[in-house]
């Protein structure tokens, strides 16, 4: 299974903030954002994940790349022109082919049983399951 993480959105609501530093990497408790979600799925089991960049790309690779050293593999995708979430997982399409993936954005903090939610997936052979909060 892979985990994608969007996290090419503006950051809009954070700025003036969010001109320098992207939302997703706004340390929080000395630690990216964006991190949090990986953690939550690598915990679940998911080691390689696919994240679609457009605003400051480099300053996010840099700053996932050099938290996810612990055994978990990190690709990207550009968006020269933003494409929404629907976009971005289209874009991301090749890495995501093969079996199940999880999508999240990189501007939260989940708790939630994400087992239980899997199992249900996978007993009902769903084709997607979408879970709210």
């Amino acid at each position: 299974m892979k985990g994608m993480i969007l996290v090419a959105g503006l950051g809009t609501r954070l700025r003036p903030l969010s001109y320098e530093l992207p939302k997703p990497v706004v340390p929080v408790l000395g630690r990216p954002l964006c991190t949090y979600n990986m953690e939550f799925l690598r915990q679940a089991g998911i080691k390689s994940f696919v994240m679609n960049l457009h605003t400051h790309p480099k300053l996010i690779q840099q700053r996932v790349t050099g938290w996810a050293g612990k055994g978990i593999r990190v690709d990207f995708t550009l968006e020269p022109v933003i494409l929404g979430t629907g976009g971005g997982i289209w874009n991301a399409r090749e890495f995501l082919k093969s079996g199940t993936f999880v999508t999240l954005n990189g501007d939260t903090v989940l708790s939630f049983p994400f087992a239980s939610a899997l199992a249900f997936h996978r007993k009902k052979k769903a084709l997607a399951t979408l879970i709210l909060f």
